[in-house]
């Protein structure tokens, strides 16, 4: 089964390639474990959807939909399916299995659950393509499998994340728009702002106002916080303990709690926090946070502020609050991230007409929409000769030949 896309004005066809049933039949025999995956065009149908790990914990924030949304953009590409749910999020895990039993025959789609080493042996097929959600060293892990085949990846990874305050930003808006995408999930979303970097002037405005917009989504009975039925949890003991720990680590070398702080680890929970006094050297500033614990840093002139974002890794977002063209544009012009929306957050996924992913350390390959079927397909580029043919130009070459040829060159 093919489609086609033509070009307008030529005889030359973008093709996208589709698995045949009878190939994935194949490919399930070959390999009977059900190792079939997305496919990618004529590239053969066989590519692997690992959910991988941020910090070792792999694909905790959005469990359900980091499954579900590549899978659909699999399918609607042509592809048959091998899907490795997170190990972390066993219930949704077992669900999924579930669900596409139901749906899908498994030379289709197919669920595979376990561990690490599960994953390794998978990783280990000789897909065409691996698409992948998790921390920038786990894609490294995966990247390098890949390399043994030649196959080709989609990392979706996570990073620094600035959230940029200039004076002339709407602070208590800023400050609640904030503080609600740093605790949707508890943090735990790959596009959270990580930090915030704030024109000195508007800092204590700023954490005044996200005092408030906390205790007015999360503690408007009074009972605290962590009494909330809307307040999350973090995913499990060990990434509890890992943001405990770069907490305590900053604190060690001079930061200060600002707001929150609260911890209980049999709860899991962290409160909403935001740490002041802040320098790039602390490990909380080396590495995506993935929790509720927000950094914040200052700035006098924003001619500062792209040499901050340059010395970190490059970020999977990036955010803008500023009325100021002129300051959003020179953002814009001196800094690199996957994706940047200008005074909202958390919105860099909406617009499928827009791709969605990393850059360098933040990710591999774009996602969304057509994007998407891009992806999981190969342009394969086709031309059929309809007149004439090139003849003319075998040698020996006369007068003629040459002059016509130099036409053709300089055209």
């Amino acid at each position: 089964m093919q489609r086609r896309s033509h070009l307008v004005g030529s005889d030359a066809y973008a093709r996208h390639d589709y698995p045949h049933q009878k190939e994935s039949e194949a490919m399930d025999a070959a390999y009977p474990c059900g190792s079939t995956a997305y496919a990618v065009g004529d590239q053969l149908p066989y590519s692997l959807r690992t959910q991988g790990a941020r910090h070792g914990n792999v694909a905790v924030e959005l469990p359900f939909q980091l499954s579900i949304i590549p899978l659909i953009h699999a399918l609607a590409a042509g592809n048959v399916v091998t899907l490795k749910p997170s190990e972390h999020t066993p219930h949704v895990a077992a669900f999924l299995h579930r669900m596409i039993q139901r749906l899908f025959p498994e030379n289709e789609v197919s669920v595979i659950e376990g561990d690490v080493p599960v994953a390794s042996a998978l990783l280990e097929q000789p897909y065409h393509h691996i698409f992948f959600t998790g921390s920038p060293a786990v894609g490294k892990i995966v990247m390098q499998a890949a390399a043994r085949h030649l196959t080709s990846v989609t990392l979706e990874l996570g990073g620094k994340s600035p959230c940029i305050v200039d004076e002339t930003a709407d602070i208590d808006k800023v400050a609640a728009q904030v503080a609600w995408g740093k605790s949707i999930n508890c943090g735990q979303t790959c596009i959270a702002p990580d930090y915030v970097l704030i024109q000195e002037n508007k800092k204590e405005a700023f954490l005044a106002a996200y005092r408030q917009a906390i205790e007015k989504m999360y503690n408007t009975s009074g009972r605290g916080i962590q009494q909330c039925p809307e307040y999350p949890r973090i995913v499990n003991a060990r990434n509890h303990s890992r943001i405990q720990q770069l907490l305590d680590g900053a604190i060690a070398d001079g930061a200060k709690i600002a707001i929150g702080g609260q911890s209980d680890h049999e709860d899991l929970y962290i409160a909403p926090t935001v740490l002041d006094q802040v320098h790039k050297d602390m490990d909380i500033m080396r590495e995506e946070i993935f929790g509720p614990v927000l950094p914040i840093m200052t700035f006098q002139q924003i001619e500062e502020v792209p040499a901050i974002i340059q010395q970190l890794p490059k970020p999977l977002a990036l955010y803008i609050m500023s009325r100021n063209r002129h300051h959003q544009e020179y953002i814009l012009q001196h800094t690199s991230a996957g994706g940047t929306v200008i005074n909202e957050l958390m919105t860099t996924t909406l617009n499928p007409f827009l791709p969605f992913g990393g850059v360098n350390n933040s990710g591999i390959g774009k996602s969304n929409g057509r994007h998407s079927f891009i992806e999981f397909s190969n342009e394969r580029g086709v031309m059929r000769r309809r007149f004439l043919d090139l003849k003319m130009i075998f040698p020996p070459y006369n007068k003629t030949i040459v002059k016509w040829m130099a036409r053709l060159a300089r055209w």
